[in-house]
């Protein structure tokens, strides 16, 4: 009915809006709640007038059975195909999940650099189409996270010198109960 109008409208404006630009980004995350997996796919990029920073969630999947890299790369390119993305996304930005991880290691596009530009050979397109495996993903750059990343590194640093250091030990662990009761409650509302 009309909610499915309005998707579909909305939809729409979208593939307009990104039939203009030359460039957009993309962010994708897994996530586990009530032991359902979700993928959220969201895409970025700046007016070509204005130069405002726009956004716009893609996707939001839920993910039956196990996530592999095959299954994210599957996913990701369906998507990315949905919205006519695949050779304007610059980036793909996600956590440093292995299965994100592999799946751009393997599918991934190579980032071109000033010395591959100079190196350049002429290719016969054919040739070229016909080299192509059937059925390869093909997926845009990766970049991790550096947010995650960095949130990676302080944890192992934070599990170190838990490790040689009681007085750390002990402020964190009661730091720790703290937010965990706060959590909680935050996730158990009063009846």
């Amino acid at each position: 009915g009309a909610l499915r109008a309005r998707f579909d409208a909305l939809k729409d404006s979208l593939r307009s809006t990104f039939q203009k630009l030359q460039f957009v980004a993309v962010t994708a995350d897994c996530w586990t709640r009530f032991h359902r997996c979700y993928l959220g796919v969201t895409v970025l990029w700046l007016d070509p007038t204005t130069l405002e920073r726009k956004v716009a969630a893609l996707d939001c999947r839920h993910m039956h059975g196990s996530v592999t890299f095959e299954r994210l790369a599957t996913t990701l390119e369906e998507i990315f195909n949905e919205f006519d993305l695949l050779g304007k996304i610059t980036k793909v930005i996600t956590d440093s999940g292995s299965n994100f991880v592999k799946a751009f290691r393997i599918y991934g596009e190579e980032e071109a650099n000033d010395e591959d530009e100079e190196n350049c050979q002429p290719v016969h397109l054919c040739s070229l189409i016909d080299s192509v495996e059937e059925g390869r993903h093909r997926l845009p750059p990766h970049h991790r996270c550096s947010a995650h990343t960095l949130n990676l590194i302080a944890t192992v640093d934070a599990a170190r010198a838990e490790a040689v250091d009681q007085e750390y030990s002990t402020i964190k662990q009661s730091v720790f109960t703290k937010c965990q009761k706060l959590w909680n409650k935050q996730d158990c509302p009063r009846k």
